[in-house]
């Protein structure tokens, strides 16, 4: 987490594993919390867009934090000498300030190809405890939540194989998803159901070019709202991915 002024300001891109990256952004106290937020986006897609690939990027979160500190003040009062003149002079005094260090971190997927399960279902990843009976390791799985799950799933499935490979997080799921080679329809899956293993065909969807659309609205959005002059204080992310869609739109 962030830590007010001694922070180090500018952004980095962290990697973590299964395929997601995390986009920072530390601002200083100049920085608008708005533009601190867009920085941190633009960032990622900058990353991806250097490799030629499309970034799907979660909504920041903030990690912003305040520091309480004391400015100086000058002001000029009176003196009334003995003379009957008067004669001014300044006086120093305080008062208390606070700075807002603006931070955001964002988690983002970087792939060539973005591909899911065919239907709606909602999935919640659990820890091995839960698993560990049936699989004998010490890795959880991705429990299916959804009361009507597309076929071949059912309810309180738990995916824990998906194309030979051990899974046990939607980041894993996507990650594998989406280096499919070709164009598959379907994927090979194994789930616990009733504390067994149960092998099965699960059809997926290519949807690269909706993730890539989101993407693109989400980038002019981002470099509209960030101003023309940044100046020399601040991560100078806006002119080349920004003018790439500006001369994309005329």
């Amino acid at each position: 987490t962030p830590r007010g002024a001694g922070q180090t300001m500018g952004y980095k891109i962290e990697k973590s594993k299964n395929g997601l990256f995390s986009s920072v952004y530390i601002g200083n106290a100049s920085t608008s919390t708005r533009d601190a937020f867009a920085y941190t986006m633009l960032a990622a897609y900058s990353y991806c867009a250097a490799d030629q690939k499309v970034a799907f990027v979660v909504t920041p979160t903030d990690f912003s934090v305040t520091q309480k500190d004391t400015a100086v003040g000058v002001t000029t009062v009176p003196v009334y000498n003995s003379n009957g003149t008067t004669s001014y002079t300044t006086q120093n005094y305080t008062y208390p300030v606070t700075h807002k260090f603006p931070a955001f971190v964002s988690p983002f997927f970087c792939q060539s190809r973005y591909r899911v399960f065919d239907g709606d279902m909602t999935t919640e990843d659990i820890g091995r405890e839960l698993v560990h009976v049936t699989t004998k390791d010490f890795k959880g799985g991705l429990l299916i939540k959804s009361e009507t799950p597309p076929q071949p799933f059912k309810m309180n499935d738990v995916i824990v194989n998906l194309n030979g490979k051990r899974v046990e997080t939607d980041q894993e799921v996507r990650a594998i998803l989406g280096d499919l080679e070709g164009e598959p329809k379907t994927a090979g899956i194994s789930v616990i159901r009733d504390e067994k293993i149960v092998k099965l065909t699960a059809p997926v969807k290519d949807i690269t070019k909706e993730v890539a659309a989101t993407s693109d609205k989400s980038i002019r959005y981002l470099c509209e709202a960030l101003p023309e002059d940044l100046g020399s204080t601040t991560f100078r992310i806006r002119p080349p991915l920004c003018s790439k869609h500006a001369s994309a739109d005329r």
